[in-house]
């Protein structure tokens, strides 16, 4: 059996996160001939064996690989290793070898065969098989020091096995070339149960449960059973070319590959197949994942690619606590990640670095020299593992920036903003709810338009309002920590423009006053200066307000008169967090951000 992650983590986490389906890159193996087998116990610790007794390992998943000697120089068909140090190939002419450290070494054991042998695999610590041409199956119970001949004559040529536990294994052949046949056992191979599939000569089995499984073969065949073997339907690959393996994730999701770089690829147990390009037009002969997110293949001469799905990013938004950008995503587990890197769009294909997140904090990043007052912005991220090997960068995702603008009659107040953009297309709006109040904490829907809509006139507008664009998700973005606290953030239902989740967003107040007094720098830092540009104004206190309304600094005039020069006030910021308020004169009032 070629993984035995059966947790319900991984289960459960492959329909929310997005298997890459375009991103597998070369990896250098130094070879030229054929790689036959590939077979890894985490994301770091992997081997690969082919033509000539080669033997490959990796600690680093696959950025570099060295040779281990095998101590032969015919050809090794199949690895498979239970943990960091046992493990098992086999080849040519009977070879079965063994090591107990990680390969360092490699111990021939006895096969008592001279068969040619393709796949080995263990069910348990001591208990496996290996099978190969002329009725070969050999079965261990105590790691090889022993290989007992469970040979079944109704099938001669035996090309892969898969062992679920001790007493449940398939194997796959054929009889001759234009039939196919599926061996299976419920007692450990006392006994081989034998299916003719009506297909030719069959390469490869795996299941993924003991209920659930596929075999691939010549022209394209894919044989898919949901009753434990009992029945075989003929999927259509959609290839004619010889399918040499395939892999189960799940019940649905499942890779298969084969001759001329053929690459598939099924998200539904295989009803429809996608072709994948591989960039090869080599033999593709093993394929493994060690997880729902980390896959290898190799093939002909010397190639070996790597996949790797990380996370993406679930939204971006407005935080109201601060007033800058959130960026939020759902953390994956067991991928040995350290951090994540956040990336802001610069200019062209450039993404600027600006900031990095450790993997046990809760994976939410607040922005902080971000302006969503002013313009939107594109977010992504990379996830970085305990060796620094990077995954690729997430798509990425776009903020809302709402605009507000008095139109003609001045009663009418004209409001534009960005759509929201998820590069991936899993969060695409169904359409953009516009919220109003005469107060920031009082905001009612006002109408909801379709996604295609980024603009809208609201008229008979006769006294200041508040408003915001919000987005609805289908689902909830949960961000977790190590823990899976709930110490901040989330669930997030909802992105809004320019502010949070909770529904308080662009203040556009006044703006039929605009000319009453001004704010500048702003966004300020140490401090801002006001130009009193209404004489009504110039005897009334002055009021900061935190965007739920509360004065957060007062000045009281007459506190104030002497400080007046040339209708300019100059106001320190000392004790005010970073973030957006109003400041507030007589009946009239201005945004101001300070950094």
């Amino acid at each position: 059996m070629k993984v035995k992650l059966f947790s319900m983590v991984v289960i459960l986490l492959i329909n929310e996160v997005s298997i890459a389906q375009n991103t597998w890159q070369a990896q250098a193996s130094g070879l030229s001939t054929a790689l036959n087998s590939v077979f890894f116990i985490d994301v770091h610790r992997g081997w690969a064996v082919g033509s000539g007794g080669v033997i490959l390992t990796t600690q680093n998943s696959g950025i570099t690989w060295s040779t281990q000697s095998s101590g032969i120089t015919t050809d090794l068909n199949g690895v498979f290793f239970q943990d960091a140090l046992k493990g098992w190939a086999v080849g040519s002419a009977g070879k079965i070898l063994v090591t107990d450290n990680g390969g360092a070494t490699w111990t021939p054991q006895t096969s008592n065969t001279a068969q040619n042998l393709f796949k080995v695999d263990f069910a348990r610590i001591d208990t496996g098989w290996a099978v190969g041409i002329n009725d070969a199956i050999l079965h261990t119970v105590d790691g090889g020091i022993n290989w007992v001949d469970q040979t079944s004559t109704a099938v001669p040529n035996l090309y892969s096995i898969d062992a679920i536990d001790g007493l449940n294994a398939w194997i796959c052949g054929y009889s001759n070339p234009s039939n196919g046949k599926i061996l299976h056992t419920t007692n450990g191979g006392q006994n081989w149960d034998v299916v003719s599939t009506g297909t030719s000569i069959l390469n490869s089995i795996h299941f993924y449960n003991t209920l659930v499984g596929w075999s691939v073969g010549q022209n394209g065949a894919i044989l898919h059973t949901t009753d434990g073997g009992l029945n075989w339907g003929l999927q259509s690959s959609g290839t004619s070319e010889s399918l040499l393996d395939i892999f189960a994730l799940d019940q649905d999701i499942v890779w298969a590959i084969g001759a001329n770089g053929t690459m598939l690829y099924s998200d539904n147990g295989g009803s429809n197949w996608q072709s994948v390009n591989s960039g090869l037009s080599v033999t593709l002969k093993d394929l493994f994942f060690v997880d729902s997110y980390r896959g290898w293949f190799c093939g002909s001469a010397g190639h070996i690619q790597y996949n790797r799905s990380s996370e993406s990013i679930c939204m971006v938004s407005y935080d109201i606590d601060n007033g800058r950008n959130l960026i939020v995503w759902d953390r994956i587990p067991n991928q040995k990640t350290a951090y994540y890197e956040i990336f802001r769009y610069s200019t062209g294909n450039v993404y600027n670095s600006i900031g990095t997140l450790p993997y046990n904090e809760i994976s939410e990043f607040v922005d902080v020299n971000s302006s969503p007052e002013t313009n939107s912005e594109r977010y992504k991220i990379k996830a970085v593992d305990s060796l620094g090997i990077e995954s690729d960068f997430s798509p990425y995702h776009e903020t809302v920036n709402l605009q507000a603008s008095l139109g003609v009659p001045s009663s009418t107040v004209v409001l534009n903003w960005n759509p929201y953009i998820d590069e991936s297309g899993d969060f695409l709006p169904n359409s953009y709810q516009i919220f109003r109040g005469t107060t920031s904490s009082n905001m009612q829907l006002l109408i909801e338009l379709p996604s295609s809509n980024t603009s809208y006139n609201d008229v008979n507008v006769y006294e200041p309002m508040y408003y915001q664009i919000v987005i609805n998700r289908s689902s909830p973005c949960t961000p977790s920590d190590i823990n899976n606290s709930r110490a901040s953030g989330g669930p997030y239902y909802q992105s809004t423009s320019n502010l949070e989740d909770e529904g308080i967003i662009n203040s556009i107040a006044n703006l039929n006053r605009s000319q009453s007094f001004s704010i500048s720098p702003n966004p300020a830092d140490d401090y801002f200066t006001l130009t009193i540009k209404d004489e009504e104004i110039k005897n009334t206190d002055i009021e900061i307000l935190n965007l739920q309304g509360q004065a957060v600094k007062q000045f009281k005039i007459e506190n104030l008169s002497d400080r007046l020069i040339d209708s300019k006030l100059r106001i320190n910021t000392e004790g005010l967090p970073s973030g957006v308020y109003m400041v507030k004169i007589g009946a009239f009032t201005k945004r101001l951000i300070i950094q």
